[in-house]
């Protein structure tokens, strides 16, 4: 298979005949409602740009096949519509953040991207990790378990397969002995991708590249006309040690000063003159970045919550100086809070299953 049929989120490629162009568009559909939740069928003739016959033909087959389901009412520009949303029958997937081994996060995500049951443990091994999932998906009905996501640090490649843990807490094979253990799919994602298709309900649609900016630990997540980059070698958006300045704390891991460093300070020091040097060293390394791709948007994820205003104003100040005004980006907050890497695996999970 090519790279295309094995990332998700990806922009489609010319059908070949009549067949690939009606499953192009299911996907599209699929896709849009995904990511960016229940939508009437006049919404998604709008946000794909198919005809509105073609939406409600297709909309139909989903429906009689199970897939999507009928919900409720609701006037989008023009007459009421009902929305159409992924069918809560599909069930749960059972998403497990392991980016921590001292703060491990288990949950159930449904198809619309609530959170359900969830439990905060810590581990020491492999083993403990293989337990306290078995135990929470004991706790889930089996029929309603569609599969798991496991978020992760580190590089998915293009087939999904989980490369490498930079942190050094577990072996990549702990991916294996889970799909023996659960007898299911069991998915690697990368968190920041996750993190960064999570917050996609928030944007604005139509918007040609936008970066998610990950704060505590430093990675970006980038969509280029839908695109989720991933990257081929190494995940895509890895800017962490990037030396962004001659000052500033040295980095424990790459013996530089790099953003990792400086942005590590908010999470010990608000005070105004960390706050305005952090700021400035994320448009230093964001602004070449906004210009060379068109970036308009900006999500910053995981900000300690006394300071993130503060920060995004002095980031938005920081890159007007860098910026003329046609090039500076919108920057906002993550509306996701602490679920966004719980409810993104999900969608990348889902996305992978009916696509």
């Amino acid at each position: 298979m090519s790279r295309q049929e094995q990332t998700p989120f990806l922009t489609y490629g010319m059908p070949g005949d009549l067949h690939d162009l009606r499953r192009v568009n299911r996907n599209r559909i699929l896709h849009n409602i995904i990511t960016r939740g229940p939508a009437t069928r006049a919404e998604l003739s709008r946000s794909t740009g198919m005809s509105r016959p073609t939406v409600s033909v297709i909309a139909n087959e989903l429906l009689a096949s199970g897939v999507l389901m009928e919900g409720d009412r609701v006037s989008s520009g023009g007459a009421p519509g009902t929305l159409l949303e992924i069918a809560r029958e599909t069930g749960v997937t059972l998403v497990v953040d392991l980016r921590r081994v001292d703060d491990v996060t288990l949950a159930t995500v449904s198809p619309g991207g609530e959170v359900g049951r969830r439990m905060h443990t810590s581990v020491d091994s492999e083993e403990d990790v293989l337990k306290c999932v078995a135990d929470f998906a004991a706790t889930i009905p089996r029929h309603s378990l569609i599969g798991a996501a496991i978020a992760v640090h580190g590089f998915i490649d293009p087939r999904g397969a989980w490369q490498r843990d930079p942190t050094g807490g577990l072996d990549v094979s702990v991916m294996d002995r889970l799909r023996r253990m659960l007898r299911m799919d069991v998915w690697p994602v990368n968190a920041t991708d996750a993190i960064t298709v999570a917050d996609l309900r928030q944007s604005q649609e139509g918007l040609s590249a936008q970066a998610t900016l990950v704060m505590r630990g430093v990675a970006m997540g980038l969509l280029i006309g839908g695109t989720l980059l991933t990257g081929t070698t190494r995940p895509a958006g890895d800017i962490a040690h990037v030396i962004v300045n001659d000052a500033g704390p040295l980095c424990a891991d790459c013996g530089a000063r790099c953003l990792f460093a400086t942005v590590e300070q908010l999470y010990d020091d608000d005070s105004p003159a960390v706050l305005e040097y952090v700021a400035a060293s994320v448009a230093a390394t964001m602004a070449p970045i906004c210009a060379a791709v068109e970036l308009q948007e900006i999500v910053l994820a995981l900000l300690p919550d006394a300071c993130a205003s503060q920060v995004r104003d002095l980031i938005v100040e920081a890159l007007a100086q860098r910026l003329p005004p046609a090039q500076q980006p919108h920057v906002r907050l993550s509306g996701q809070g602490r679920d966004a890497v719980l409810v993104g695996a999900a969608m990348l999970y889902l996305h992978k299953r009916l696509i």
